[in-house]
């Protein structure tokens, strides 16, 4: 019997059992570079200089051509969030090797499993999917004011506005993904996007 995942997304789950890792590839392909926002966005600098990005993604379709019989045979999310879950548990992996956790400090054990999205890489992000100021003090400037309010904002705010507007998903997986409902999604991202579009605005991005 289909599963609900499989009634709501069918076509891509149907696919990939006719046409296996070859459709995986295909759609990898599709949402690579919201794969590559998602992880970017949580590499802060001690693991940055030790493994990339575009490397994480890489690990992401082996795991996920190794575990693709095992995701299909069951499928309980969609493809991409089956991938985005895969990229999570790969920079988790990465965290622990290369940084490692602190028994006494529960809260940093917690950080380093959920991953959330960090200030500094966010800046990066989004300064660079903004119109780019010509003189270095503007861009200065945009920098400065996106990293003061990123970092006013609450740790939840800041996860629906990475979420949405980096990784693109929509507001039914931000709200599975952080346990809320959809209108707060809705509500959270409309605050933080509003604050972000004021800063564009002031600095003649808009």
């Amino acid at each position: 019997m289909p599963t609900e995942i499989e009634q709501a997304d069918g076509s891509d789950v149907r696919r990939l059992r006719e046409q296996g890792v070859s459709e995986l590839a295909d759609q990898f392909t599709r949402v690579r570079e919201r794969l590559r926002k998602m992880i970017a966005v949580r590499l802060d600098d001690r693991l940055r200089n030790r493994v990339g990005a575009s490397d994480v993604v890489q690990e992401v379709f082996i795991e996920a051509a190794r575990r693709l019989p095992e995701y299909l045979d069951s499928p309980q999310v969609s493809v991409y969030i089956w991938l985005r879950q895969l990229g999570r548990q790969a920079l988790a992996m990465h965290y622990r090797k290369h940084i490692g956790t602190s028994k006494r400090d529960a809260g940093r054990e917690v950080a380093i499993d959920h991953v959330l999205a960090n200030t500094e890489s966010m800046v990066a992000e989004f300064a660079e999917s903004m119109a780019s100021p010509e003189s270095m003090a503007a861009k200065a400037e945009l920098q400065q004011q996106l990293l003061k309010l990123i970092e006013s904002m609450e740790p939840t705010d800041r996860e629906v506005l990475s979420l949405k507007q980096l990784e693109m998903l929509s507001f039914d997986e931000i709200a599975q993904e952080l346990g809320i409902s959809v209108v707060a999604a809705k509500k959270r991202f409309q605050r933080a996007a509003i604050r972000l579009g004021k800063i564009a605005k002031h600095l003649g991005n808009f």
